[in-house]
């Protein structure tokens, strides 16, 4: 695997297609080919050191593809500001880059006027509503942001628009239905598990 490895890491080159004029070809010497389906797997792999400070929050780190999450409790052993510093060394000593891409987004309740939203982290942008791995989510954990933001109901309108055309011309149910889970009703219940478990927990005492 590691002659494998380092041979896919090495000797490739890109070149940037625009308005019909092609850049010269130049090689790749950060990062790897954009778009591998290997590369989701080696940023795990390489991101395996990362650890948080607090062990409490150990289990509130997150890798997945090529973006890192910490989720820092209200109360914790160790400020957020501890977390992401500690987070910035690793990345200088692994040349990664956080600051221009990172986001901070304080979660509350929907309904409550007695909490202060902190003083965001230096140098970081903090944001109301972010976007992870297809799902916009608000500080207040409101679902209509993402039903909004993902235009939900029109894309479902055009495509079932799509159906009908289909079925006009004589496509049979049951390839109706296989075409109407695929298109339709995934776009409806992308993500859907998980606005049911924020409603739930909002419920909650």
């Amino acid at each position: 695997m590691g002659p494998f490895l380092c041979n896919f890491f090495t000797g490739h080159k890109q070149a940037v297609l625009s308005g019909g004029e092609q850049s010269q070809w130049l090689p790749i010497t950060r990062s790897i080919v954009q778009d591998s389906g290997i590369g989701p797997l080696a940023y795990l792999v390489y991101s395996m050191d990362l650890k948080t400070l607090s062990q409490y929050n150990s289990r509130l780190i997150i890798k997945f593809a090529d973006d890192t999450t910490i989720l820092v409790p209200q109360y914790s052993s160790v400020f957020m500001e501890e977390e992401f510093q500690h987070v910035q060394r690793w990345s200088v000593a692994n040349k990664l880059q956080t600051v221009s891409k990172t986001k901070e987004i304080i979660f509350r309740r929907q309904y409550t006027s007695r909490f202060t939203v902190p003083q965001p982290l230096p140098f970081i942008e903090q944001v109301t509503v972010t976007k992870l791995l297809g799902i916009y989510i608000s500080a207040t954990f409101c679902t209509v942001t993402h039903v909004k933001h993902m235009h939900i109901l029109t894309v479902a309108n055009q495509r079932m628009y799509l159906l009908k055309q289909l079925k006009n011309q004589g496509l049979s149910r049951a390839a109706l239905d296989v075409t109407f889970t695929g298109i339709v009703l995934s776009v409806i219940t992308y993500a859907l598990p998980c606005g049911t478990v924020i409603k739930s927990r909002q419920r909650s005492p």
